[in-house]
């Protein structure tokens, strides 16, 4: 149901962790190296030639696709308020582990390159999505809240 303002907040989750997928975490360089982190991939590039590294960026990607489809099966489950508060709650861990797992990688790749590179839009989209996705958990809680207490009128 669209017109419910819980709907439109996991809306924003889908899009805001979308967009993380899209842009980049982090960029650093050196003087003969730079590392672009993107969520399912790194690009090393050392001079002339470029080179993709999967593992273990992957995690990030993974992580967050789990949160869009928990976010979408969220929305269509608008029936049953219990357990669409229990995937909000899923769906916030996800997002934190997506969020750890690109500052964690972040960390090492500045560890490995030994120079300090710049966070990039990638990392503070899901840092969003988890206050939204709180947002939409706290309005499903509410809508329960009401229908428990007209339960109790009847």
């Amino acid at each position: 149901m669209i017109q419910r303002i819980q709907t439109l907040f996991l809306i924003g989750v889908i899009i805001l962790m979308g967009l993380s997928m899209v842009f980049g975490h982090w960029f650093g360089a050196n003087d003969s190296t730079s590392l672009r982190i993107f969520s399912f991939f790194a690009i090393q590039s050392s001079g002339p030639d470029n080179s993709q590294i999967l593992y273990p960026y992957t995690w990030i990607g993974i992580f967050g696709s789990l949160s869009i489809l928990v976010a979408v099966i969220e929305i269509f489950l608008f029936k049953n308020r219990l357990l669409q508060m229990k995937l909000g709650l899923l769906n916030s861990l996800l997002i934190g582990l997506c969020v750890g797992s690109s500052l964690f990688l972040v960390w090492r790749a500045q560890n490995d390159l030994g120079a300090y590179g710049s966070y990039e839009y990638g990392v503070f989209f899901p840092l969003a999505a988890i206050i939204l996705n709180r947002f939409a958990t706290r309005f499903i809680k509410k809508d329960e809240d009401l229908i428990r207490s007209v339960d109790r009128i009847r």
